[in-house]
């Protein structure tokens, strides 16, 4: 798979449209979001399915699914308020569509990149990887060779800005600022077997996911909770 070139702005695709759409209706009327934290964080038992996929990602923010049906999910990404946050620095590729509301906090750089020849203008290299996952659930990442990437646009997504992502496109995000960040992500299903990861090849790369202690969630939805109802 090699990494398309990236949309300057939001894209006019069948698959991404409803996607958006409902991004859209969220900004419009977060009080949804809120009730559904505040039901996931008082009664935990009821939800400790869901609650328990809930995980801390490599890149430093919590990943929290919120909701499915007809095969699309609504997860939050949260970056809790603090100073040296990770961003991504592995670009990567996804199984699926998405579109992404910023929807808490000063935003995020988001930076393309496009396949390249070794000797190619700002070429780099990278140790490349397959991500998919197994029948169980469980992540697994196949290393596959060196590749060259070149970065090739970087833009700011701020404070209440949309925009979507579909699985060819090669991308990296980091946060803006030092306070609390919370992105609502409305994810398509699944439309492919697997996805590309790049690393720098002197770094190992593993899958991480640590667990979040549901108390340790609870006061994490509180603080979004608050945030949103500002």
């Amino acid at each position: 798979m090699t990494a398309a070139s990236a949309p300057a702005a939001p894209t006019q695709d069948d698959d991404l449209d409803p996607l958006a759409e409902k991004a859209h209706d969220l900004r419009r009327d977060p009080g949804s979001i809120i009730d559904r934290l505040r039901d996931l964080r008082t009664h935990p038992d009821g939800h400790a399915a869901m609650l328990a996929q809930s995980y801390w990602h490599a890149n430093g923010f919590a990943k929290v699914r919120i909701g499915q049906r007809h095969g699309v999910q609504t997860r939050l990404h949260i970056w809790p308020k603090g100073e040296g946050r990770l961003g991504d620095i592995d670009p990567h590729g996804h199984r699926w569509a998405f579109a992404s509301w910023i929807a808490v906090g000063a935003g995020l750089t988001e930076t393309y990149y496009n396949a390249t020849d070794p000797g190619g203008d700002g070429a780099r290299m990278y140790a490349r990887y397959e991500y998919g996952r197994c029948a169980d659930g469980e992540g697994y990442l196949e290393p596959l060779g060196d590749a060259w990437l070149r970065e090739s646009t970087t833009f700011e997504r701020r404070n209440g800005a949309i925009y979507d992502c579909r699985p060819p496109v090669l991308h990296t995000v980091a946060p803006l600022g030092d306070d609390l960040l919370v992105t609502v992500v409305i994810q398509g299903p699944v439309t492919e077997r697997s996805a590309p990861v790049y690393s720098l090849p002197r770094r190992p790369h593993e899958v991480v996911q640590d667990p979040i202690p549901v108390p340790h969630l609870a006061r994490l939805f509180e603080q979004v909770e608050q945030a949103l109802a500002r």
